[in-house]
């Protein structure tokens, strides 16, 4: 499964255009639409501590690094919702793929992830 993941990812970054890294705000549009495009690995990890704690809801804050290959380091989720839960979304933003960055600089990305029950 997670391997299908992967390649769906990859192959959805190829229709969008590298990211400029100069330190302004012009590459957010296309980051924000990958993350938007691909949010059922986080789903997913919400659904699976959801199972065990029927009332788990609210807000956490992702923080990742994006390399200029467009591979991800550096990712940190608060803590907030659990430690489970922030463990699998660290996870699954490593394995997230962005567009290569033609300056070679990193980005440095902060994204909520508002959770609530279905």
């Amino acid at each position: 499964m997670k391997i299908f993941i992967l390649i769906s990812i990859l192959l959805s970054c190829a229709s969008y255009p590298p990211l400029k890294g100069n330190g302004s705000k012009e590459d957010d549009p296309t980051i924000k639409a990958i993350l938007r495009k691909n949010p059922g690995p986080m789903r997913r990890c919400y659904e699976e501590e959801l199972s065990k704690d029927e009332s788990l809801a609210g807000e956490v804050r992702a923080t990742f690094t994006i390399n200029a290959d467009g591979s991800v380091s550096d990712a940190e989720v608060s803590r907030e919702l659990g430690e489970k839960l922030a463990n699998c979304m660290e996870g699954e933003l490593l394995d997230l793929k962005f567009p290569k960055i033609l300056s070679g600089k990193t980005i440095s990305v902060g994204q909520p992830y508002n959770f609530y029950k279905r």
